[in-house]
This record gives C-alpha cells, structure tokens and sequence, in this order.
C-alpha cells in the first residue's frame, strides 16, 4: 500500500495562545492525544493576560514534548515566526490556539506522505466549527496523489489561504526565507500565496484534519475596521511583489490580484472612502500600471475607482431601502 510506513516524519506543531483559556484545553488535548506520536509541541505564549499561560505551564508538565516561549504580546505573526525559530521537524505545522485537530491528523498526513513522497506544502480540508452538529467544509477540489507546482496548484484548485490548512517542509520555508507580515492582519495572505508559488511540489490530502471555531468571543476578524482594510490591500500589493521579485508572476496571477481588489470593494461594512485612501497610500496604481494582463483595471485604475464607487452607491441603495444585503469578501 505504501513505499514505507516509516514512522520518520518529524512534525514541528506551533500553537500560537494569547487569551484563550476557554478553548486552549481542546486544542492541546487533541495534540497530546494524536495517535501520531512523533511530535514536536511549540507553544507560543503572546503575552496572555488571562489564565491561558497557567494552562499551558500544566499541560507542559504532562508531556515532555511541549515547549513553551512566554513573551510580550507582538501579535499572531510575531508569535508564529518566533515558534519557526524554535521548531526542529521536518515539517512545520501551524494551530490556532482556539482551535484543534482530529485525533488522526498526523497519521494520515505522515502516511500520505509515505505515498507519495516529501514536497514542499501538502494542503489538507478542514472544517468550520459554528456549534455541535453545525460544521461546514473548506476544501481544495484538487485531485489527490498529484504532485504539481505550486503556481499550478494555486490556479487549478479551490485555493484556500489560511496557514493552518497545509503542513510546509522545513528545509523549503529555510530556503524561501520569508515570515509572516508582523503588526498587520491578513498575515495569511502574504505568507501561504508566495510560499505557494514559490515551490516545486504541492499536494493536497482530502481529509478534514482541522477545526476552524467560527465567531469566537472577541476575535479580531469579529469587526471590520480602517486597520483591517489596510493591511488587506497590504498583503494583496506585498505577495504580488514578492512572486514577481521571484520571477514567478503569471497572467493568472495578475488577474487574481486584480478581481481580489474588486472583491474587497463588494461589502457594506466598509466605506469607498476607506478603500480608496487605503489604495492610494499603499500606491495600489503604481503596482497595477505595471500589470501585463490584458486591460488590467481598464486600463485605469481611475476607472477602477469609479467603478468601486458605484458598487458601493448600489450597496447602500440596497441597504438604506430596506434590502439588506451581503456580499463576502472571499
């Protein structure tokens, strides 16, 4: 069935924990508790303020396989980068520390790769936990044991951005050298895109390891602000300039760029005047202007103004007569 069920894959799980004493407990129960045992547990204390690091410290004196960095709060990012430091597996694992894992996931995954050899990212399904007996799918849709580069797999498959959905090999995160955007959301964004693009071998296992715990009690994501905005045109100019710095920028991926900025425009929970000051300071124009897709933008980012304009002119024409409507960012 397999080349060798070799029990070799060394897995490096960093748990990024800031004020989540009410959930931690299930994630680092279904770490303790996989029926993979080669693992190596880093959990990443940002500063906590609540009994979120007295948790951690008792879970620690359980399993000798936890280690555990306590430091002043610096954000999801800074705590992730600092755990990678840490980290000495072979592949490298990212957790939420309010969400957890089935039982099973690093078996499968360790498995899996025992078929079909070691690669750069192998992606994964995970679920969206709302409440029991309420979940919903994140998938790829890509066929499984193909092996393909990452540009091919970002363009043919249900691209899925988020850092904890895919397990990445050590030596290739070392070779890109790239960490995640420090002090700005969307931080996936400008992580998972480049390293995707980045790499010879990308594979995809479909099977739901991962529970993602939707509205979760004082989430970030929970509210829509200026600073959100930013860093989302942020991450969206920073990949596009790190994979054409890198010499991996494709027509396909010029036209993700340019649809995900008309996406972020189709929401009510923000303002066009918020967008557009957010586009010019991070000089959205001068990045486009350089765009080789056929009639990028219209060929004006001017004209793309205007249309974000009425997009939103039409959304609160909706809203205000008494239509509320949604429109999702993804």
């Amino acid at each position: 069935m397999t080349k060798n069920l070799k029990s070799m894959h060394n897995f490096s799980v960093i748990v990024a924990v800031c004020n989540i004493d009410k959930y931690i407990d299930q994630c680092l129960s279904s770490l303790c508790n996989q029926t993979y045992k080669n693992l190596e547990i880093i959990i990443v204390d940002d500063g906590s303020k609540d009994r979120s690091a007295y948790i951690c410290d008792s879970w620690a004196k359980q399993d000798k396989r936890i280690k555990i960095v306590h430091k002043v709060n610096g954000g999801l990012s800074s705590a992730r980068n600092v755990g990678l430091k840490v980290a000495t597996g072979d592949y490298i694992s990212y957790v939420d520390g309010d969400d957890w894992l089935d039982l099973n996931c690093f078996q499968k995954l360790s498995n899996y790769l025992s078929v079909i050899g070691d690669v750069d990212i192998l992606s994964f399904s995970a679920k969206k936990y709302y409440r029991e007996n309420y979940t919903e799918a994140i998938e790829f849709n890509f066929p499984e044991q193909k092996v393909v580069l990452g540009s091919i797999f970002f363009e043919q498959s249900a691209f899925q951005v988020p850092a904890w959905i895919r397990i990445y090999r050590k030596k290739f995160l070392e070779n890109v050298n790239l960490e995640f955007l420090e002090g700005h959301l969307h931080e996936d964004i400008s992580y998972t895109i480049p390293l995707t693009y980045m790499a010879d071998k990308v594979a995809y296992l479909n099977d739901p390891l991962y529970f993602y715990r939707m509205n979760r009690d004082g989430s970030i994501m929970n509210e829509v602000k200026e600073q959100n905005v930013n860093n989302f045109i942020y991450a969206l100019c920073f990949t596009y300039k790190f994979i054409k710095d890198n010499g991996k920028l494709t027509n396909n991926f010029e036209k993700f760029v340019r649809n995900s900025f008309y996406k972020s425009c189709l929401t009510h929970l923000t303002t066009y005047r918020i967008l557009r000051r957010n586009m010019v300071f991070n000089d959205v124009h001068g990045m486009v202007k350089h765009m080789t897709v056929a009639n990028a933008f219209d060929k004006s980012t001017n004209l793309f103004y205007i249309k974000l304009f009425f997009c939103h002119f039409y959304i609160l024409f909706k809203y205000y007569g008494g239509r509320k409507i949604h429109y999702n960012r993804d």
